[in-house]
């Protein structure tokens, strides 16, 4: 695998020690950390590669999962296939997810197998 700089879930900034180094993202968290990148990102919005992400948002060419008339089936698979297609992983064993109407937040789980062993994402 290439060298990745570890990214701060929470905030999506790079993680820098005490000392002032930045943090290199390794084994399953590295897996873990491209996983969460590519699932969050709307489809077409790197433009480097606009084939990149998931169609969250509707636009001209795609209904998008969020507000969408696409089951719940097509949705997980749709994820499913796009978490696995990532380097480091090699296979999604659960993909759940759950719409929160009060809150209006979409909350999404994965278990998956890497090279490293099994990992579960929450975002």
């Amino acid at each position: 695998m290439s060298l990745d700089f570890k990214v701060s879930p929470t905030n999506g900034d790079m993680v820098i020690t005490t000392a002032g180094l930045i943090e290199e993202s390794t084994g399953v968290d590295e897996v873990v950390q491209r996983v969460r990148i590519r699932l969050n990102k709307q489809l077409g919005e790197w433009k480097f590669n606009i084939d990149s992400g998931i169609p969250w948002m509707p636009t001209d060419t795609s209904d998008g999962i969020l507000g969408s008339r696409n089951s719940e089936k097509s949705a997980s698979q749709y994820i499913a296939n796009v978490a696995s297609q990532t380097e480091g992983v090699t296979s999604v064993n659960v993909v759940d997810f759950r719409f929160d109407t009060v809150s209006r937040e979409f909350i999404m789980q994965l278990e998956l197998a890497t090279i490293y062993g099994s990992a579960i994402i929450v975002i």
